[in-house]
């Protein structure tokens, strides 16, 4: 299951703010995911506990991060 494009860009926003965000691999160097997909997954967390946690899911996914 995939979270709404509004939540996924702001759970990216808030990544993109982090320390451990590497943008350059736009990976997270705390957990080492890449954060553009990471962030559309309903059931994932920040390994910082930075993302909100309440997040409903859509079942299709048909957007990129960055769109």
């Amino acid at each position: 299951m995939f979270v709404a494009l509004e939540k996924a860009r702001e759970r990216y926003d808030i990544c993109r703010s982090c320390d451990r965000f590497q943008p350059d691999l736009k990976i997270c160097k705390k957990c080492g995911c890449f954060m553009p997909l990471k962030v559309t997954i309903a059931q994932a967390q920040c390994p910082i506990k930075l993302w909100p946690t309440s997040y409903t899911s859509s079942i299709h996914r048909t957007y990129t991060i960055e769109d």
